[in-house]
C-alpha cells in the first residue's frame, strides 16, 4: 500500500508555490510598467507580459483555492447530550399540560 502523503500536498509547500508565483507576478508588472532604462515597451513585449501577468494571477487563485480548500476542520464535532428532564420538570409538564 503506498503512503498517503504522497497523495497530499504539504500546506507550507501550498504557501511557497503562492509566494513564488508573486514574485512572478511583482517582477513582470515592473518589467510592463517600469521599463528598464526608460526604453518604452513594443506592443508585442506589452501583450506578451500582460497575458504572463493574467496567467500568474490565475495560478495564484488556483493555489489560493486549493490552500483553502485543505485547511478544512478535521476535528470530529463534540456531541453534546440532549437535556434531560428532572422528574419535578416531567410531572410539572404532566399536570399543566
Amino acid at each position: 500500500m503506498g503512503h498517503s502523503s504522497s497523495f497530499v500536498v504539504n500546506d507550507s509547500e501550498l504557501a511557497d508555490k503562492i509566494e513564488q508565483r508573486f514574485h512572478e507576478y511583482v517582477s513582470l508588472f515592473m518589467q510592463l510598467h517600469y521599463p528598464v532604462g526608460d526604453k518604452a515597451v513594443s506592443d508585442n513585449e506589452r501583450r506578451a507580459l500582460t497575458s504572463q501577468i493574467k496567467e500568474a494571477v490565475h495560478e495564484i487563485s488556483l493555489l489560493a483555492m486549493k490552500r483553502k480548500r485543505c485547511k478544512f476542520d478535521t476535528t470530529p464535532a463534540k456531541r453534546r447530550p440532549h437535556p434531560v428532564a428532572t422528574a419535578s420538570e416531567r410531572s410539572y409538564r404532566s399536570i399543566s399540560g
